[in-house]
């Protein structure tokens, strides 16, 4: 309609001048344009009178009374339309302001998820890592000092030799389980026979400074019997290590985490069972997928990413095992395993 070198003057002037002609439909349509030209180009109201003032000293002679009537019919139109397409165009900025303050939000919440995932991340590793550095630490130094006292616990420094090579074994095996979860894939296990209630046995005694801490109970039940089964020490102790420290975790104190390893007909049952928080319907249908954590488990530890069971379910069957759980809302947990035995004649 306006063409580069007119002005909003020039543009009213002619459609006015058009309209005051014939008083068509088509100028009327021009208006129309005309007004939607107006709001696209930033002119106020009171700029749209100044300029059709101006057209009509232009346009319209003094004593012509049915072109001042044109006129001003004129400006009314323009007017209508300008106010109707006015409120479309400021309803339309405010919906576009509107999605850019969503989109806005939704990428500030984006980044903030992300940040805390990170952080949940950090914390798991750390609190994962914690075990086998203790464990680690606390044998070193004992084994200085049975050095520097000359003490003669021969066997008690290769126990603790023993289990600082497996901290430090742990250590090298979690960093490789944390990269094949990232990746949703499961490292690769040297599967040989080994004594299901030795490898237990270990990670209890791992587990003891931090149920000491939180002042609770380990039961375990000695089994003599000692069976064995097709599995790599490694992805026994971070399949112990995690039902043990969860029991200890959501066990309020004074509560008490039992471990028990039986003899089934051909199988090897290892079960880990607590006092705490317990299970809700929804955690046990839900307890094993990746990055799931229960509300009631929230409360009670904000950090952890909800891998530890996910890991664990894929390591016990890998194993050639499998994995259950049973409990209800505030009356403990029990995490049964079960493994194939191998008879002793084959180890």
């Amino acid at each position: 309609m306006q063409s580069i070198s007119e002005s909003p003057a020039d543009v009213y002037q002619r459609v006015l001048s058009a309209f005051c002609g014939s008083g068509s439909e088509e100028s009327l349509y021009q208006a129309s344009l005309l007004s939607q030209e107006f709001i696209a180009a930033g002119i106020p109201p009171d700029e749209i009178v100044a300029l059709h003032t101006e057209a009509v000293g232009k346009v319209v002679r003094t004593n012509d009374a049915r072109g001042l009537v044109a006129s001003q019919q004129l400006l009314l139109e323009v007017m209508i339309a300008y106010g109707v397409r006015y409120q479309e165009y400021a309803e339309m900025r405010v919906a576009e302001a509107g999605r850019a303050a969503a989109l806005e939000s939704a990428r500030a919440e984006m980044a903030e998820r992300a940040e805390r995932e990170r952080l949940d991340l950090l914390a798991s590793i750390s609190h994962e890592l914690g075990t086998p550095l203790t464990v680690v630490k606390g044998n070193v130094e004992a084994i200085r000092r049975y050095i520097e006292g000359n003490v003669r616990l021969v066997e008690a420094l290769s126990t603790k030799a023993h289990d600082v090579q497996s901290a430090v074994d742990r250590m090298v095996s979690l960093r490789e389980d944390l990269v094949a979860a990232s990746r949703h894939e499961q490292r690769a296990l040297d599967l040989v026979p080994v004594n299901a209630g030795r490898a237990l046995a270990r990670a209890v005694r791992w587990a003891q400074a931090d149920a000491r801490e939180k002042q609770v109970t380990l039961d375990v039940d000695d089994n003599a019997s000692a069976p064995y089964i097709l599995g790599e020490e490694d992805a026994l102790q971070s399949i112990f290590g995690n039902l043990l420290s969860n029991a200890v975790r959501y066990t309020p104190a004074g509560g008490t985490v039992r471990v028990r390893c039986k003899e089934s007909g051909n199988a090897v049952i290892l079960e880990v069972a607590d006092t705490g928080i317990g299970l809700s319907e929804e955690a046990k249908s839900r307890l094993f997928e990746r990055f799931y954590r229960a509300p009631e488990a929230k409360q009670v530890a904000s950090f952890g990413l909800g891998l530890g069971l996910a890991l664990t379910r894929d390591l016990v069957e890998a194993l050639g095992g499998s994995i259950e759980a049973d409990g209800a809302p505030n009356q403990g947990a029990t995490f049964r395993i079960t493994f194939p035995l191998i008879p002793i004649e084959e180890t």
